[in-house]
């Protein structure tokens, strides 16, 4: 089970120079890095992109903490005593919301950056050699990125196989969402409340799905710390996989 391969990996002689790396690397999937992420996005892409961000943050933080409460799958170190978790919280684990993260927003990243050929209009990236090889690059720097979160999190003795893989598939769902299907829809909504007769009904569309995000992710960690130390919602058996 993972549970034996994850105190294998702890006991490794090499493993506090193995977890400081991993550290580093979920560096990318929390607060810090999504902040840092959004930033670039914001001073340096088109306010359309930044509106998908948000959509995809604000969707992707609802949907990790709505299954988490709906799973209350415990994390490894709930269930074994040999297994050290380093620096996580004592919530449930299933979906691991670091991959999840890391594979919608720099997925959405990734797709947003090369799908709007206007972008790249007036400038070096508009020949396409130069696409494809940053396409190319970028692509495979963001696997790599996915890559190491998995195993990060699972040396880290924070999540099991089964939670990673599962925030990876919520991950690339979120993703495509938000980077293939409704990025016209986003610009078009932009363009329609920008223009000289504005049309501010998809405004406070917006606005009301915002809110009621906010809304939803308030009450996931109320009922997050409500049922977070009541031992009855944990069915170790889910995490032996």
């Amino acid at each position: 089970s993972s549970l034996d391969l994850i105190h294998t990996w702890q006991t490794n002689d090499n493993s506090a120079q193995i977890g400081n790396f991993f550290s580093f690397v979920s560096y990318f999937g929390n607060e810090t890095g999504i902040a840092i992420l959004m930033v670039l996005i914001y001073n340096f892409s088109t306010r359309t992109h930044f509106l998908q961000m948000c959509l995809t943050f604000f969707v992707s933080i609802n949907v990790m903490a709505f299954f988490k409460l709906f799973y209350h799958n415990p994390r490894p170190f709930f269930s074994s005593d040999d297994i050290k978790a380093i620096n996580c919280s004592k919530g449930f684990g299933n979906p691991s919301g670091h991959c999840l993260c890391v594979t919608s927003l720099y997925g959405t990243t990734w797709l947003l950056s090369f799908a709007d050929s206007e972008s790249w209009t007036n400038s070096l990236i508009s020949k396409k050699a130069v696409r494809y090889i940053l396409m190319g690059v970028s692509f495979f720097l963001m696997i790599s990125l996915i890559i190491l979160t998995v195993f990060a999190r699972l040396f880290l003795g924070v999540h099991s196989l089964n939670q990673v893989i599962y925030g990876i598939c919520l991950g690339l769902w979120t993703a495509f969402t938000f980077g293939v299907v409704t990025p016209k829809y986003v610009k078009n909504h932009i363009e329609s409340i920008t223009a000289p007769t504005a049309d501010f009904g998809c405004s406070i569309g917006l606005a009301i799905i915002l809110f009621v995000s906010i809304i939803l992710q308030t009450l996931n960690v109320v009922l997050y710390i409500a049922i977070d130390n009541d031992k009855e919602f944990l069915d170790l058996s889910l995490i032996h996989i």
